[in-house]
């Protein structure tokens, strides 16, 4: 856990502002609403998606990040974030 807040929550949390810096250059997410988020461990991505959404819904099977990622929005008073540990897709199909 020490090295995923330390080293890796950072990093991502980088990579995923550049990737969300080259979606805002495309326009990528201007007809969008709302945001679902699939596995979103430590929520990276998640920071940056609450500034672009205002909120969003996130599914992690993970306990351990649903919790430590809990603990990042307590310490950073952010409400926005709707967690489910609930399957959004019942069914899988393969073509």
């Amino acid at each position: 856990q020490v090295a995923q807040f330390s080293y890796y929550m950072p990093l991502n949390y980088l990579r995923a502002q550049y990737v969300m810096e080259e979606a805002y250059k495309t326009s990528f997410f201007s007809p969008q609403t709302q945001c679902l988020e699939i596995g979103y461990g430590l929520g990276a991505l998640t920071l940056h998606l609450l500034e672009t959404f205002g909120s969003v819904e996130g599914y992690e099977i993970s306990k351990e990040s649903r919790d430590l990622f809990a603990s990042v929005l307590s310490h950073l008073k952010l409400q926005r974030f709707k967690n489910s540990s609930k399957p959004v897709v019942q069914e899988h199909h393969t073509l």
